[in-house]
C-alpha cells in the first residue's frame, strides 16, 4: 500500500523562540511541502495519528511538546470548522511559520489578504531565528528499504533522538 502523504521537500531547520508560553526552551521548525489524496480532515487524523505515534501526549496550549504537525494551507482550500483551520488561523503573524514557508513557496499567495508568503515574511520580526546545520560528515538516513531524508528534516530529527527512533520504526503505510 503506498502512503497516504507523500513528501516532496523540506524546508532548513531553523530554531526559533517559543512563541505563546515564553518561559519553555526554544523549538525547531521546518515546513515540508507533501502530496496526498487525503481529504483535510483526513489529512489531519493522519497527522494526528503520527504525532501520537512519535510519543506526542497533550499538555499545556503552546507549551513544550516533542512534536507539533500543523497543516498550514491545503492548496487554495479554505476550511473553517471547530477542529481544522485552513489556512492555519495564525500563519500571517508567525515568523517561524512564514520563514519556513518562504522557502517553498515565497510567491504562494494567502487565500485571505493575497498577499505572497514573502511579503507577509518582511512583516514580522525574524531576528532571532537561526538556521540549523547538520555537524560536518553527519548522516541521518532512514532504513535503506525507504527514500532518503532530506537533510533538512534529518537535522530536525537530530535534536530529539527519542522522536528519530520512533519515526524511522513507523510502517510505510503511518
Amino acid at each position: 500500500m503506498p502512503p497516504e502523504v507523500i513528501p516532496l521537500r523540506a524546508s532548513p531547520v531553523y530554531e526559533t523562540p517559543p512563541w505563546g508560553v515564553l518561559n519553555q526552551p526554544k523549538f525547531l521548525n521546518l515546513a515540508v511541502e507533501c502530496e496526498t489524496a487525503l481529504p483535510p480532515m483526513g489529512l489531519l487524523d493522519h497527522l494526528k495519528a503520527l504525532e501520537a505515534g512519535l510519543g506526542r501526549v497533550e499538555s499545556q496550549r503552546f507549551g513544550p511538546r516533542l512534536i507539533d504537525l500543523d497543516i498550514l494551507l491545503y492548496d487554495q482550500i479554505i476550511v473553517n470548522t471547530d477542529l481544522l483551520e485552513i489556512p492555519h488561523p495564525r500563519l500571517s503573524e508567525r515568523a517561524f511559520v512564514l520563514i519556513t514557508l518562504a522557502y517553498l513557496i515565497p510567491y504562494f499567495l494567502h487565500p485571505f489578504n493575497d498577499l505572497s508568503i514573502r511579503a507577509l515574511l518582511s512583516r514580522v520580526d525574524t531576528s532571532e531565528i537561526r538556521q540549523q546545520t547538520l555537524p560536518s560528515g553527519f548522516d541521518l538516513l532512514p532504513s535503506p528499504a525507504s527514500a532518503p531524508l532530506p537533510v533538512d528534516v534529518a537535522a530536525g530529527l537530530l535534536q530529539q533522538p527519542s522522536a528519530a527512533k520512533k519515526f524511522f520504526h513507523l510502517s510505510p503505510s503511518n
